[in-house]
């Protein structure tokens, strides 16, 4: 059994179950495929059983037998394997029974893995980083497609969703989720969600990366927080939170030139700032999502749960190994669908900023909008919200320079609208709403 990896009687008897009850495919159909089952002819089988079942076809040894060879696949089973099935398996087991060949797949297909990289690592000039990185991706796409969900009744929701409507009541609070630091942001959003994935979209120069760091160090007060940054070293980031958080000129501080004595006070409680938050960098610059989700497992395992993942940023990633070959707007596509399901798995809100496109340097109201959005409208699909940042002085300069908007574009649990705030240059950071 150890050298197969299979149970040829679970899936005969199985098979025979379907047979009897044909309506039991409805059962097993999330769970298996017919690549799981050990046996070539039983795979055969169910794949016939499939299409019959696609068809409302009844399904027995004659009409099955049929399918089977119209498929091309009479050679693989036999009529005297499919008469010879039979319904052992209780109905009320058979998802057990399914799962249990399910698991068999698995390992099979780990096993296969491990002898790939065994005759991978032995080729001369291999490189152990690239293996890692494709046993991580292989992993990853395994686990996704055993990942599977049931049905929940409407009283196992109310029965988590009632306490938090209480909970809203009694507290008059607007904001349910992490606080962003920008009031009006929150007010509209409701704070960020677990699960939730929240998109800021911006020009080069346009403060993404300021607006995401700002959120990052306000959040990692509550919680800890994951900053990847794909773009700039962890020190080019620290530095920056430091400028932020001490309200100083980053030019003269960068730049070595003399400071008050006010001044120095500030930067020096900017760095007990930054040293004293719960926020945790990582600038890998070949980022995938198999990367974020293997570091954010760690991290997680060693300071507990999350509060906030912010990416800096999506354009800058690696794509997954199975769209490499694929033209960018796959490849976005795909980051963004696997960074959504690490969201939802991981129950912790993502904060991604990505680069617009070119757009709205061509239009004579500069503002963006979703379809800005560089690469891929799977970004505009897959996010919970959309925010896009814009200041006026970017592309007019007799605009006040430290006017700056940020643009809901989307939000799929509430408003849209505009949020107007300052800008601190200097700071590198945004600041308080600005009377309309």
């Amino acid at each position: 059994m150890a050298d197969q990896l299979f149970d040829e009687y679970t899936e005969a008897a199985l098979l025979g179950c379907l047979m009897t009850f044909n309506r039991a495919l409805d059962e097993v159909t999330e769970i298996l495929e017919p690549r799981h089952f050990g046996k070539l002819h039983h795979g055969a089988m169910y794949a016939g059983m499939l299409a019959l079942h696609r068809k409302n076809s009844p399904i027995d040894p004659l009409i099955l037998s049929a399918e089977i060879d119209a498929q091309g696949n009479g050679h693989i089973a036999s009529k005297a394997q499919i008469f010879g099935l039979d319904g052992q398996v209780r109905l009320a087991n058979i998802r057990a029974h399914a799962d249990r060949i399910r698991d068999f797949s698995i390992l099979r297909d780990l096993r296969q893995m491990a002898r790939q990289l065994i005759a991978d690592v032995e080729q001369e000039g291999a490189s152990g980083v690239e293996m890692l990185e494709t046993v991580e991706s292989q992993l990853f796409a395994m686990r996704e497609t055993a990942t599977r969900t049931d049905w929940q009744s409407g009283q196992e929701v109310a029965t988590r969703i009632g306490p938090i409507i209480e909970a809203l009541q009694e507290s008059g609070e607007a904001v349910i989720g992490l606080t962003s630091g920008f009031d009006a942001l929150d007010k509209m959003t409701r704070g960020l969600h677990p699960g939730d994935v929240s998109l800021v979209g911006a020009r080069p120069s346009m403060g993404k990366t300021a607006f995401g760091l700002q959120i990052a160090m306000h959040a990692s007060k509550r919680a800890p927080v994951a900053f990847f940054s794909v773009e700039m070293a962890t020190d080019s980031i620290g530095m920056r939170a430091v400028i932020s958080e001490a309200d100083v000129n980053g030019f003269r501080l960068m730049s070595g030139s003399q400071m008050s004595e006010a001044e120095v006070y500030r930067v020096n409680e900017g760095v007990t700032s930054l040293a004293n938050s719960a926020i945790y960098f990582d600038d890998s610059p070949r980022l995938s999502p198999v990367h974020v989700r293997s570091k954010l497992r760690r991290l997680q395992a060693k300071v507990g749960k999350l509060g906030l993942v912010v990416i800096d940023y999506m354009g800058l990633m690696q794509s997954l190994p199975e769209h490499q070959r694929e033209n960018q707007t796959n490849k976005i596509a795909g980051i963004s669908r696997a960074l959504k399901i690490i969201a939802r798995e991981m129950a912790v809100p993502f904060l991604i900023l990505s680069q617009l496109n070119r757009g709205p340097e061509h239009q004579k109201d500069k503002r963006p909008a979703m379809s800005d959005l560089r690469d891929s409208g799977a970004l505009e699909q897959d996010a919970d919200v959309v925010m896009l940042l814009h200041r006026d002085h970017y592309y007019n300069q007799e605009a006040p320079a430290d006017e700056a908007e940020i643009i809901v574009a989307k939000q799929r649990n509430g408003p849209t609208g505009v949020i107007r705030v300052t800008w601190h240059a200097p700071q590198m950071k945004f600041g308080a709403e600005r009377e309309r």
